[in-house]
This record gives C-alpha cells, sequence and structure tokens, in this order.
C-alpha cells in the first residue's frame, strides 16, 4: 500500500488500507488492556496482589485511525522521502530481554532470576532510509557499592533501512540482592540528526 502511494497508484484503497491497518493495532492494544485487567483480577482472587503484567502497545499514535490524520501523515513522509536522506538508529526497548529471565516488576526495577552471569538482547532498528555500517552498540553495567562501571561492546556490521537487529552482550557477572543498572547505547550513525532514542537505562535486582 505505501509503495502504492508513493507511486501515485490506487492511492485511495491504498490508504483505506493502511488506515485499516492502524485500526487492527488499535483493535490489538485495546484486548491486550482488557487481558492485563482481567489477569490482575483473577490474581487478587487468588490473593495474588502484586503481579505485574508489562505494558505493551503497538499503535503509539491513536490519532491514526482518523483517515485525515493518515492522510496528512503519509503526504509528511512522502515529502521527506522525495526530498532527503535520513540517517538514524534506535534502540526498541520493549525488546530487551534478560537471560536469566525477567519474573516480575518492583517499582522501577525489573526483578531477574537468581544465576552466575548475565546476559542482556535488545533490537536495533535503523529507522533511516540509508544503509548503516559498523554499527556501534554499547553496554554499560552498573552495580551498586561497585564505584567502576563494566563496559563491554559489539558492532553491527551492516544494517539495512527498517531492518531490525538483535544484539547480544553477555558475560556480566551477577550480584544477588543488589540494584543493578545497564545502559545501552547505539550509534549515533554519521549526521544522525534525532538521537533521543539511542539511549536506554534498565534498572533490575537479580532475586537472592
Amino acid at each position: 500500500a505505501l509503495s502504492n502511494i508513493f507511486g501515485d497508484t490506487d492511492v485511495e484503497n491504498s490508504t483505506t488500507q493502511i488506515v485499516n491497518s492502524f485500526l487492527n493495532m488499535y483493535i490489538s492494544d485495546e484486548i491486550y488492556k482488557y487481558f492485563q485487567e482481567e489477569l490482575k483480577k483473577s490474581g487478587e482472587k487468588l490473593g495474588v496482589n502484586n503481579l505485574t503484567i508489562i505494558d505493551s502497545s503497538i499503535l503509539q499514535d491513536r490519532n491514526l485511525i482518523n483517515i485525515g490524520n493518515v492522510n496528512n501523515l503519509l503526504s509528511e513522509i512522502k515529502t521527506v522521502t522525495n526530498t532527503a536522506q535520513r540517517r538514524g538508529v534506535a534502540i526498541i526497548s520493549q525488546d530487551i530481554v534478560f537471560n536469566p529471565q525477567i519474573l516480575n516488576e518492583q517499582g522501577e526495577y525489573l526483578i531477574i532470576k537468581k544465576g552466575s552471569d548475565i546476559n542482556v538482547t535488545i533490537s536495533i532498528e535503523n529507522q533511516g532510509n540509508m544503509v548503516e555500517n559498523d554499527v556501534l552498540v554499547k553496554m554499560s553495567y552498573s552495580v551498586e557499592g561497585i564505584s567502576k562501571a563494566e563496559e563491554k561492546t559489539y558492532t553491527i556490521k551492516t544494517i539495512n533501512p527498517s531492518e531490525k537487529k538483535s544484539v547480544t552482550i553477555s558475560g556480566f557477572k551477577a550480584y544477588p540482592g543488589k540494584k543493578c543498572e545497564v545502559k545501552i547505547d547505539a550509534g549515533p550513525v554519521p549526521e544522525e540528526v534525532f538521537m533521543a532514542n539511542n539511549t536506554a537505562i534498565f534498572k533490575f535486582m537479580m532475586e537472592k
């Protein structure tokens, strides 16, 4: 549908298809909210009052179920696509995976299962329209009571426009019961302008 719109082919039907896609995302988000509420109620009935279900949202802008707003968005995208090259990478925060796995959340801290070391996997997305090479991903691991943070890096050799690549950095020493933090930086790539999504910070504790 996007290809048709950018090529000025069957624009009306293609726009309708995109609006319907956004509508399906909206419906999915609403169903997930209902699931969260009902699961919490079920937990309370069983005496589980601290049950935490991770928030998830597919459609970030709910105004996009309106065809007028979608038309405006498509016009903006088409203008940018036709007139400029864009460069930028982003950390997809909701794709974070810890090994040992996340058990639940307590306040601002993720609680992960007990283990001897910690591995972190995160998705990096090329949100520009240029192929990017040698994208540096750095993870800084800080532990309560230890002054110096531990750093590990990984280089993504090539990532295409709109492509996501998973990066795993392994071997952080575990400190059960201590407050920990991992800061992830991706890029920036040359000529990147918007860098608010190049950094993500996750606070966590390993169970004792």
